[in-house]
Parts: structure tokens; sequence; C-alpha cells
């Protein structure tokens, strides 16, 4: 009798999944399911707008402390850029917050490929701030301030000072 026990045992235990197999299965699920609302929360346009918005901010600063540096005037290429930029950004930003009602048509926006347009404004947005910086720094090389010396110690000056006039404009609390 203690075989067909044993018997009927073993039957019960090999019809039912071993602990081991659930709980990877379950691991993996969780991992999975976790990297998809990553993925979802990384590339949903109510984010990228924020950063999008944060970016076109940080290069209107640059722009306007090159255009006090005399670096840039106020009626060139680069202002003309920006303001293209500022137009952009705001129609943008008009579009995520109307998508941003529902949920749904948060999805499909982000299935649609608005992602990649916000993601590309980001990139042309930054691009302009980079230029703006080189433009700077070229300056800054070529700045040759009577009484300090060389132009690198010039240069080294010139930006601890712009590092710590930054610092005064900035209403951080």
């Amino acid at each position: 009798m203690t075989s067909l026990g044993e018997a009927s045992i073993s039957l019960a235990q090999s019809a039912l999944p071993s602990s081991k197999s659930t709980t990877t299965n379950v691991i993996v699920g969780a991992v999975i399911l976790a990297l998809s609302a990553f993925f979802v929360h990384y590339t949903s346009p109510m984010r990228l707008t924020a950063v999008l918005v944060a970016a076109l901010h940080e290069t209107e600063e640059a722009h306007l402390a090159a255009v006090e540096a005399g670096v840039l005037s106020g009626s060139d290429v680069h202002t003309e850029m920006l303001s293209s930029l500022q137009m952009k950004v705001s129609i943008i930003r008009e579009a995520s917050l109307c998508n941003s009602l529902s949920s749904s048509q948060a999805l499909r926006e982000l299935l649609k490929g608005h992602t990649l347009a916000l993601l590309r404004c980001i990139w042309e947005v930054q691009g302009l701030q980079t230029h703006i910086e080189i433009l700077k720094e070229r300056q800054l090389r070529h700045l040759g301030l009577p009484g300090i010396g060389t132009p690198t110690r010039a240069v080294a000056f010139r930006r601890r000072y712009d590092r710590f006039n930054s610092f005064k404009r900035c209403k951080c609390s």
C-alpha cells in the first residue's frame, strides 16, 4: 500500500510546477514589467516636454549671457534660431498638455512617434546652446584683459567670474 501512496504523491508533485521554476518565472516577469514601466516613463511625452522646456531655458540663459558679453548681437542668426525654437517648443508643449488629459491619448501619441519629435527638438535646442557656448569660449580665448597677464589667466578668471555670477542669479533656496 505504501507504493500506491508514494506513486500518487509523486504523480501529484510532477503535475504541480516546481517551486524553482515558479520563482524564476515570477522574477523574470517582474523584471520585464519594471523595464517596460521604466521605458514608458522615460519616453513619455510629458517627461520629455519638461526636459525640453528646461533645455530651452538653459539655452535662453546662455544666449542672454552671450549677448551681454558682446559675443552675439541682438539681431543675428542665433537669435532667429532661438525665436524659432521657442515657437516650436510652445506648440509641442501645448500638444503634450492636451494629450496628457487622457492616458489613451498619451499612449497613442507615444506610439505615433511624438517621442521622436520631442527628442529631435531637444537635440536642436541643445545644439544651439552648444554653438553659443563655443562662440563664448572662442571669444574668451581671444580676450586679453589688461593688467591680468596672459590670455589663459584671463580666460580662467572670466570663467570663475561667470560661474560665480550664475550662482548669484540662481533663485535656489
